[in-house]
């Protein structure tokens, strides 16, 4: 899980098979000292699908497992507020914003922070295009293992 030391570059035969090796290993688990919530664990696995296997290392898979908490509370929230609406009655029958609307709007705010710490935001944080086509490869592998695997 720690960075190699010099980085393969991703058109190449090693970046290759790295990546079907990577592809093959069990997925990757959140460290030891981090609980990961029993419903967070679908947001956890959509996370570490976004970077490359040796990308990650347990500092990052901490943050990972926050990432996937606050994306699955937000998404509890705001399927909330949507039977909710986001105009509710307060107390004395006037009509005010659902204070569940500033809820989901931290959550969310804090969702982008995780993401950026992740670098996993768009084209502003500058080397992660470097990064996108080993990504790619890694996600293209493990389609192709998985799709192997229900073949046989």
């Amino acid at each position: 899980m720690r960075p190699s030391a010099r980085r393969l570059r991703s058109d190449s035969a090693d970046a290759a098979v790295l990546a079907m090796r990577n592809a093959q290993l069990p997925e990757l688990q959140p460290p030891d000292h981090v609980p990961l919530r029993a419903g967070d664990e679908p947001f956890f696995r959509d996370v570490v699908r976004e970077r490359a296997r040796d990308e990650w290392t347990e500092a990052t898979l901490a943050v990972a497992v926050e990432l996937a908490s606050v994306m699955r509370d937000r998404r509890d929230q705001q399927v909330l507020l949507d039977e909710e609406g986001w105009v509710v009655a307060g107390p004395s029958g006037m009509l005010r914003k659902n204070p569940r609307a500033e809820i989901v709007d931290q959550l969310s705010k804090r969702e982008m922070a995780l993401m950026r710490t992740l670098r996993m935001g768009g084209r502003s944080l500058g080397a992660v295009d470097k990064l996108e086509p080993r990504r790619n490869l890694e996600r293209a592998a493990l389609q192709l293992v998985h799709s192997e695997s229900l073949l046989a």
